[in-house]
């Protein structure tokens, strides 16, 4: 009998250590994942925060190039109501600057949101090659942040001679290439 409470003792000291031990890794897995999700979290708070500047800074420049409108303005679309997208004036304000102009090569190799149109929608135009330019701002607005700020930081730096994190403007893409340590935050850190 005495034997049979050991015994007894010892399985519930072994269970006890065994729930123990699943809870202590319950409790780090729990940790981790925690700690994962606020990392993920911080990220995606940043990415915004520095699309919100890269878009400000677009429609800035933008405006100064003579532009009224851009679907690249927007930065978060759901905070914003939709808005028509406006077709290209027939003969830009100035010779290099193309508000839905195509740009010469695309991060990511995603699709260049501003060099895609599509066909009216009733499938009839009243002139041959008549297109609806609202392509560009549905694959804009169907972008990820982090594809929207990597293409606002394209726009920047391609059409403007800009980068947001130096918070210079340069003469020529060659002054940008010697002076600025490249197109992410990451690199002027």
């Amino acid at each position: 009998m005495v034997w049979e409470q050991v015994t007894a003792a010892r399985e519930r000291a072994q269970r006890v250590q065994q729930l123990a031990k699943q809870r202590a890794h319950q409790h780090v897995q729990t940790a981790a994942r925690f700690r994962s999700m606020a990392a993920q979290q911080a990220k995606a708070r940043k990415t915004l925060g520095a699309l919100r500047r890269a878009v400000a800074a677009l429609e800035t420049l933008d405006r100064r190039m003579g532009a009224e409108d851009s679907v690249f303005w927007v930065a978060q679309p759901e905070l914003v109501e939709p808005k028509p997208v406006p077709a290209p004036p027939v003969a830009p304000p100035s010779p290099e600057y193309d508000p839905f102009g195509a740009v010469a090569s695309q991060p990511s190799g995603e699709a260049d949101p501003a060099s895609v149109s599509v066909q009216a929608a009733d499938g009839e135009g009243s002139e041959a090659g008549e297109h609806v330019d609202d392509e560009p701002g549905r694959v804009w607005l169907a972008m990820s942040h982090e594809q929207r700020l990597d293409h606002a930081l394209h726009l920047l730096r391609s059409r403007h001679m800009y980068c947001l994190f130096c918070g210079c403007h340069f003469d020529s893409s060659e002054d940008m290439a010697d002076r600025c340590p490249g197109p992410h935050e990451k690199d002027h850190e």
